[in-house]
């Protein structure tokens, strides 16, 4: 049976891939809730990968990396590349401008897990526009925005950007979609909608959108469901019928983001990963079905 498991997070990404037995991860979360991770794998007695995808080098998104390879034999380890030249490190603590000991500290842990991992893994890659083999069982993920585009555009005499550290990570976010059991897959990881300034950093999930034209049965939605990751338009093509949110209610009340999803589809079930794991079973007939758990319930259900 194939299911997608969203990890117990806040403002931060951890997605278990189940399918045919075999299991692989899309982002490795926040290590500082890395025991939520561990605990859920735990429970389900994982110990291969086929793959760890890392969408993007931001905080939130790899810095279970390195646990997650030390621990579990991963086969393949895909990460994209950092720019080295952000302006934001993720938290928007420090924006616009981050100093050189950021740069220097973020560099080094990127060759630090991207050695690791080349050491522990068959396959050790920088996402690429010649990637393939994204796979787990019935799973074959295809991957967009494989280039680095924030390098792009600090080296880019025409933009407002040209050496200059003003840009985030988030611009070189590369998400992930899947076609499984006849169900369209889409997991968003932090890219934007709206105008950036740069042609190619501008309206991404618009592009994808009207790039694969389907509508979605589970939508990972976009940079946590903050302002701007889901334009209108996008939504329209989408549709979603599921739609997973990567934070709490609490924040989500100064944004429309939830509103919007169901302007696109009224029927559509939105949930966030706030307070339970959340289970997405996909059939080959029927309905997706969804199951949740709380970090407090692994441990009475072992």
């Amino acid at each position: 049976m194939e299911k997608l498991h969203f990890m117990n997070y806040i403002w931060s990404d951890c997605i278990l891939v189940e399918s045919e037995g075999l299991y692989a991860l899309v982002d490795t979360g926040e290590v500082n809730h890395l025991n939520k991770t561990l605990a859920y794998l735990d429970y389900l007695g994982v110990k291969n990968l086929e793959f760890v995808y890392v969408s993007h080098f931001h905080y939130d998104h790899y810095s279970g990396s390195e646990a997650i390879l030390k621990t579990y034999n991963v086969k393949k380890f895909f990460i994209q590349e950092y720019s080295g030249c952000d302006g934001d490190d993720g938290s928007g603590n420090k924006q616009p401008g981050l100093d050189d000991e950021y740069h220097f500290d973020a560099n080094y842990q990127f060759k630090k897990i991207l050695e690791l991992a080349k050491k522990k893994c068959e396959v050790a890659e920088i996402v690429s526009d010649n990637t393939t083999g994204i796979e787990c069982g019935k799973f074959k993920f295809k991957a967009f925005r494989t280039r680095n585009y924030v390098r792009q555009a600090y080296e880019d005499k025409d933009a407002y950007c040209y050496h200059q550290c003003l840009l985030s990570e988030n611009g070189n976010s590369s998400p992930l979609y899947a076609n499984v059991n006849g169900k369209n897959i889409f997991l968003g990881s932090d890219i934007a909608d709206y105008d950036a300034g740069i042609e190619y950093l501008s309206y991404v999930n618009l592009k994808i959108a009207k790039e694969l034209g389907c509508q979605m049965d589970i939508y990972k939605v976009p940079h946590h469901g903050t302002s701007g990751c889901n334009t209108k338009e996008a939504l329209a093509i989408y549709k979603p019928k599921h739609a997973i949110i990567t934070n709490s209610y609490w924040y989500l009340e100064r944004w429309t983001t939830i509103k919007d999803l169901m302007e696109a589809n009224k029927d559509c079930k939105t949930l966030t990963t706030e307070r339970k794991y959340l289970i997405y079973t996909i059939p080959v007939d029927g309905d997706i079905k969804v199951d949740m758990i709380s970090y407090d319930e692994l441990y009475n259900r072992k």
